[in-house]
């Protein structure tokens, strides 16, 4: 950005219908002089020119942008903040060379989500590294992270599950939160319903909601208390996300579910015993006010969720 700024120290102006730092700080990183407005006509624009210049409606989706550059000037336009801020990617990737090439571009997604996954049960980014890494996401025009926290979540009500020395702080987690709306990735928590576990179920007060006591991480759904941790573990980190639509629960790898003394007495199948305890947890996490996603396949030779 700083080679850009040298190689073109034009005026742009910004037009944005209810303001966006995100898309200023964008602009300023690419251009010497940069006017943000408010206002219009309910689209997004950027262009060089004395006026906005006429340009083809860009796409339906609020993501899409219309970019044309050539003969000194630069103009786009987006219906939604986060089109023009991915026109902002785009020219700051066209003109790595130092000049911009005169071309026209129509930009749309076609996916409404283009996530990636961060797994923090065995690794421990710096949390620089992470900012760093969030903001290359935005590079290739991510807009989602699914980020598995297991005991690395600053847990508020469930505090006792705090890893003692990796847990994001709250600062931390609210730092995280602004760099992802800076760059305009939606970030979805995700929190394990039965399996992945073994940072709870280690513990005295919950060791005996193991499905079977050889399974430090696979949680009987059927044995008194199960749905009291999990529902206390989501309501803890919805809370912590006010802001994401959405919240990921995972049930994946409980090879042994089904096995122990309450389930086998149960009569019921794995499969059900997983649909219970599912829905019941998405019921709670609709109730949290937020989306609950969930991947049909993970419970093993389950398929009809």
């Amino acid at each position: 950005a700083e080679g850009c700024r040298g190689a073109r120290p034009m005026q742009v102006t910004l037009w944005m219908p209810g303001g966006g730092d995100p898309l200023g700080k964008g602009g300023k990183a690419l251009f010497a002089d940069v006017l943000c407005q408010e206002g219009g006509d309910g689209l997004f624009r950027l262009y060089s020119t004395s006026a906005a210049p006429s340009l083809p409606l860009p796409p339906a989706s609020l993501e899409g942008y219309v970019l044309r550059a050539g003969e000194g000037s630069i103009s786009a336009i987006s219906r939604g903040a986060a089109g023009l801020y991915y026109a902002l990617v785009t020219l700051t990737q066209l003109c790595e060379g130092g000049e911009f090439p005169a071309l026209e571009i129509e930009d749309y997604p076609i996916f409404a989500m283009r996530s990636d996954y961060l797994d923090l049960r065995n690794i421990y980014p710096k949390f620089d590294n992470l900012m760093a890494f969030i903001e290359e996401m935005s590079q290739y025009k991510l807009n989602t992270l699914v980020v598995e926290w297991e005991d690395k979540i600053p847990f508020d009500a469930m505090r006792k599950l705090r890893h003692k020395t990796q847990a994001f702080t709250e600062a931390q987690l609210a730092r995280l939160q602004q760099v992802c709306r800076d760059h305009f990735i939606e970030l979805i928590p995700l929190q394990q319903a039965f399996g992945h576990l073994e940072y709870a179920l280690k513990m005295p007060e919950y060791i005996q909601l193991r499905e079977l006591p050889t399974t430090p991480g696979e949680m009987c759904p059927l044995r008194g208390g199960s749905f009291e941790l999990a529902a206390g573990l989501i309501s803890d980190t919805a809370a912590l996300h006010p802001e994401s639509r959405y919240l990921h629960l995972g049930c994946d790898e409980v090879w042994s579910l089904g096995q122990s003394e309450a389930c086998t007495a149960s009569g019921k199948t794995r499969e059900q015993i997983s649909h219970d305890f599912l829905n019941r947890l998405l019921a709670d996490t609709c109730r949290l006010g937020q989306i609950p996603h969930i991947l049909p396949y993970s419970v093993p030779y389950t398929h009809s969720l």
